[in-house]
């Protein structure tokens, strides 16, 4: 029996932990409803139009372009030199470039440098043209100040359309999900996520207790 009460009080320690640790992972999802910056312009816009995210610990939400970690959306128009747009993202050493599911995002990651980014979907006249990046994932993180930072993830997704016949252009930068690790300067890996786990844990944790106070009762406590 103290060798059975052992390992029961063992699996829950350590249930218990996992439960812990997937607790200090704070996700946000907003799939079928993302959040997105949108761009619209025309021939007669003789400018670029622009429209920023920022990623934040409050989630996705409209940002500048001096914000710390920003996507951008980027549509320009004009008579001369017809119409574009692009969707970006920021080099401004607080997000990496795309990366893979499963990939790490801490310190170690590449960081990016400079105010100017790169496209993840680019469209330009002289027709028609439409592109489209599909759902890829970026690194992001949020300097807490003195040298911390919390590390997160972002699935996002950029389009761009150019339609000269119709004098328009269209850029659309979104985020379907994210999520950071609350523990600064901890990493985190693309993809995870702490619902399941956690109320797996805690299930797993009560079947445990339920079991041994059962197994207590039937034999006595030792």
């Amino acid at each position: 029996m103290k060798q059975n009460k052992l390992m029961m009080m063992g699996l829950l320690a350590t249930v218990l932990l996992c439960a812990t640790v997937q607790a200090e992972v704070v996700y946000f999802n907003y799939t079928g409803s993302p959040v997105e910056a949108v761009a619209h312009a025309t021939t007669n816009t003789g400018a670029w139009v622009t429209s920023y995210l920022t990623l934040t610990t409050s989630g996705a939400e409209n940002g500048l372009e001096t914000d710390a970690i920003h996507l951008g959306a980027f549509a320009y128009g004009s008579t001369f030199a017809g119409v574009s747009a692009t969707a970006d993202l920021s080099y401004n050493n607080h997000l990496t470039w795309l990366i893979g599911l499963g990939d790490t995002v801490d310190s170690l990651s590449s960081w990016g440098t400079g105010e100017e980014g790169a496209s993840i979907a680019y469209a330009s006249s002289p027709t028609y043209s439409y592109n489209s990046s599909g759902n890829q994932y970026v690194g992001f993180r949020i300097d807490q100040g003195g040298g911390n930072y919390n590390y997160g993830w972002a699935e996002i997704y950029g389009i761009a359309i150019a339609d000269k016949p119709n004098n328009s252009a269209d850029a659309v930068i979104g985020v379907n999900k994210m999520a950071f690790n609350n523990t600064m300067n901890e990493g985190i890996a693309v993809g995870v996520v702490p619902e399941p786990a956690t109320a797996l844990s805690l299930m797993l944790g009560g079947l445990l207790i339920t079991g041994y106070r059962r197994i207590s009762k039937a034999y006595g406590r030792i």
